[in-house]
């Protein structure tokens, strides 16, 4: 076992004969919130900063930890070395939602393991030394050195805060802890089950991001209103929100993980910007309120409180930090009450943009003074507002404040509203427009935003499932319709579809005549597209009483099968449609000339996607998919409520590998819609004898079947091919590869 930086040796040596008791451990059982630990902590505030880890392992400083009762142990600016020291006791072995782990994999390899987290939440903390220890064994689990004036990379886990984890094999351990500061000193330490911390930790950034978010809009607009008004105080208060800014950074400790290799300065850097941040307000203070033209008092006060700052800032930056803290904490107080009462001096001389100053200011001053008592330890800071309060004051405060610095120039922005209003509706208009030519998913592959980002050219190269509709026997129904009429048809074919395509993840790639061409990322979302068509085709036709034709184009009615109901409505009854599926690598991109260009989807998985639904009619199935579309899918399931026959394995125009094709049959009530599953099950065996080149065997079983479904076209064609293979037998290396006919 390594304890790095600690005598190792001696320590073991003590601990395999003694574990100091500190009391009843805190038996831990429910970690939804996380549990903090302040109220269970043991204290030994150590003045002289003497004691040294050895000492306190072996229990020669048990007798000096004192019980405390506050959630978050305070010390405010102490020399004192604080230790702290509470033991727990796991009940249960935790686990996420479902059973599964959440926890980041540098956070323990073995699955078994209890996986918790410890979060000290005071990032400028300058030493944090922490020490776990099994009393069962008396063996230490973990050790760590870390803090604020040490390397980043001395954190267990590379985080703003300080989380320490642990694999709690032991049913009862011990946590030491040793914390030193030259800032303010607390303790926040709170337990966590790790995914518990991650989902809340994730909360909290999306806080931070909204905080930070608000303020850098806030400096960037105010930049620009100072620019147009040449305004000197919009740019006094475009540097405050900028300090202010970041003093909440390095607070929260955001600035030293985005700048790791500043470890020396990082824990003077919240007094360091705080500072700046009350200069720059004082500054545009006087500014705003046009207190240059009033007495001269206003001036002196302005300016002793100017130069005490400064001075302070100097002594963080380069002289005793601890001093120089002090120096800029008595700023930090009495800079809000100055500025606050000049304000209402002004107020209370009608001067009109006091009143927006006073508001703004008035928040932020009041969350300010709860800040800094909540660090000095005046006032409780666990709950979630005292702890941001920075944050919620700043955030209000610039929104505020810009509201009186752009009342200035509200008409004459009136009018360039209105002229930029118009254009975004024109805009919108013309997005929507275009987005009837080009689908949004196919933007979104690409990684555009909108129509003007695409250029020619651009493409990107990923696995997509591609399906093949084609309505079965158009030519000969377009023959006997007005042009008109064949519009109409096709328009009440494709409104429907497009829907069900959409409905089920994909999107409808172009338009070819009486066939569409769509694109899915998820191979089950095209297979359920497919079925929910033919389910509409099933419905349409029998609305209007027409019986389905055979996928061949011939049936009822003529040709097709199709009558077109009155013509004079335009009401067209959907025939049969084939519906080939393939799923293969494919490139998306943009093709043609800077004048003329268009989407589209270029791949040997497109061609073949087309060839199957061509072998539709040869087999006389509607729908026909590849063995890379089904492949990995656990069929019959809830997940994927089908089954599949094995149809062929072909070999298509411009392929020269075999594709091996399945008709996929819906579910109902765990039946096939189509066939039975004995039927299913002999049709199985018959081709595994036909493929074992048992062709007698396999002939008699599919005449067997051919009394159920005499009309079933892949049936009949097997049969004829055994006839012909027993009169002429195949070479030794036949492999059963039937080859298409056409395309």
């Amino acid at each position: 076992m390594k304890i790095t930086g600690f005598p190792a040796f001696s320590i073991l040596i003590w601990l395999a004969m003694v574990i100091p008791a500190f009391g009843e451990a805190v038996k831990i059982e429910n970690l939804k919130d996380g549990l903090l630990l302040g109220p269970h902590l043991r204290i030994f505030e150590d003045k002289a900063g003497t004691a040294k880890w050895e000492d306190v392992l072996a229990g020669k400083h048990d007798a000096e930890f004192k019980a405390q009762s506050k959630p978050v142990p305070n010390f405010g600016s102490t020399r004192s070395v604080i230790w702290a020291v509470v033991d727990l006791e796991f009940s249960a072995l935790p686990s996420g939602e479902g059973g599964k782990r959440t926890l980041p994999p540098d956070l323990g390899k073995d699955k078994k393991r209890r996986e918790y987290l410890f979060e000290l939440s005071h990032p400028i903390l300058d030493y944090v030394d922490m020490v776990v220890q099994d009393l069962k064994t008396g063996k230490i689990i973990h050790s760590w050195q870390t803090g604020a004036s040490r390397p980043f990379t001395s954190r267990p886990v590379i985080h703003r805060n300080f989380i320490l984890p642990i694999n709690a094999d032991s049913a009862v351990i011990r946590i030491l802890l040793s914390v030193k500061s030259a800032s303010t000193l607390r303790v926040p330490l709170k337990l966590w089950l790790a995914e518990k911390f991650y989902a809340s930790d994730a909360g909290e950034l999306v806080f931070h991001g909204i905080f930070f978010g608000i303020m850098l809009v806030m400096i960037i607009y105010n930049m620009i209103m100072a620019s147009a008004l040449k305004s000197l105080s919009g740019y006094f208060y475009s540097l405050y929100m900028f300090s202010y800014a970041l003093f909440n950074l390095s607070n929260e400790g955001l600035l030293y993980q985005a700048m790791p290799f500043f470890e020396k300065w990082m824990s003077r850097a919240p007094s360091f910007f705080s500072a700046f941040a009350m200069i720059f307000a004082s500054i545009f203070t006087y500014r705003f309120l046009n207190l240059q033209t009033s007495t001269r008092a206003y001036s002196r006060i302005t300016g002793v409180y100017l130069l005490f700052t400064i001075f302070g800032l100097i002594i963080v930056s380069f002289g005793d930090y601890r001093a120089g803290l002090r120096i800029t904490f008595v700023a930090g107080f009495v800079g809000p009450l100055m500025i606050m009462t000049f304000g209402f001096i002004r107020f209370y001389q009608n001067f009109r943009p006091a009143r927006y100053f006073l508001i703004g200011f008035g928040v932020v001053i009041c969350t300010t003074i709860i800040f800094v008592f909540s660090r000095s330890g005046l006032i409780p800071s666990d709950s979630f507002f005292v702890a941001h309060s920075q944050q919620f004051g700043g955030a209000l405060e610039a929104i505020l404040l810009s509201f009186g610095l752009a009342d200035r120039i509200r008409l004459i922005q009136k009018e360039k509203e209105i002229a930029q209003a118009a254009t975004i509706e024109q805009q919108r208009v013309l997005n929507e427009a275009f987005a009837r030519f080009v689908p949004a998913p196919f933007l979104q592959i690409l990684g555009k935003k909108s129509i003007p980002e695409v250029l020619l050219g651009d493409y990107t190269e990923r696995e997509m499932t591609i399906l093949f509709a084609d309505i079965r026997g158009f030519t000969t129904i377009s023959e006997k319709l007005s042009p008109k009429q064949t519009f109409d048809f096709i328009n009440n074919y494709l409104q429907g579809s497009g829907p069900v395509i959409r409905n089920n993840g994909g999107f409808i790639d172009k338009y070819m005549g009486d066939g569409i061409m769509a694109l899915f990322e998820k191979r089950a979302d095209a297979i359920n597209a497919a079925l929910r068509l033919q389910q509409r085709n099933a419905r349409l036709n029998k609305m209007v009483g027409v019986r389905p034709p055979s996928p061949t184009g011939r049936g009822a009615g003529g040709e097709g099968g199709h009558r077109s109901g009155d013509p004079k409505k335009g009401l067209i009854a959907p025939i049969n449609v084939g519906i080939g599926i393939h799923t293969g690598h494919l490139m998306l991109g943009t093709i043609g000339e800077p004048q003329r260009m268009d989407g589209t989807v270029i791949s040997d998985a497109v061609n073949l996607a087309s060839r199957v639904e061509s072998l539709t009619k040869q087999y006389g199935v509607n729908l026909l998919v590849t063995k890379e579309t089904l492949t990995g899918m656990k069929l019959g399931t809830s997940e994927f409520p089908y089954l599949r026959r094995f149809i062929d394995r072909i070999a298509v125009k411009g392929k020269s590998e075999p594709a091996t094709v399945y008709e996929v049959i819906a579910l109902k009530n765990g039946a096939p819609l189509k066939y039975t599953e004995k039927w299913l099950t002999h049709w199985s065996e018959a081709l595994r004898l036909y493929y074992a080149r048992d062709f007698s065997g396999a002939e008699g079983r599919l005449r067997d079947l051919a009394a159920d479904y005499p009309e079933d076209q892949t049936l009949g064609i097997f049969r004829e091919r055994c006839s012909l293979l027993q009169e002429n037998p195949p070479l030794a290396d036949w492999d059963g590869v039937a080859v298409a006919a056409s395309k």
